[in-house]
């Protein structure tokens, strides 16, 4: 996996990069995308895409994956309510890998739903 990309256009975060099957038989690859935010303590992270391609040996293939705000949310107990991570400011962590434990990309993104204000740390 290559070329990373998050982007925020006020609805949630658009997610791309690109897979490549640098083998000599066709493949598929099966990238995932996780989300970790301060509300969903005790959870590090919760798996919230992913998407499986295959693809010719040799050939590489553009991956998008789309990240609304309900996947940002969590169930809010004290107003028994579902709440975004983003209502109440807090800065998301992006990681995309081939599982929960192999990393390859991550970034932390703020984005103000309203003004679709970005603001992305890698």
């Amino acid at each position: 996996f290559s070329g990373f990309q998050a982007t925020c256009d006020g609805q949630g975060v658009k997610i791309s990069l690109q897979a490549s099957n640098v083998g000599e038989n066709d493949g598929a690859a099966v990238p995932q995308v996780y989300v970790g935010y301060e509300s969903l303590k005790p959870v590090v992270k919760q798996l919230r895409g992913f998407k499986k391609v295959h693809f010719a040996a040799g050939a590489s293939e553009d991956i998008a994956m789309e990240l609304s705000e309900f996947d940002l949310s969590y169930y809010d107990e004290p107003t028994q309510g579902w709440r975004s991570a983003w209502d109440k400011g807090e800065t998301v962590t992006i990681t995309v890998g081939s599982s929960a434990t192999d990393v390859l990309w991550t970034t932390a993104v703020t984005c103000d739903a309203a003004a679709a204000i970005l603001s992305i740390r890698k």
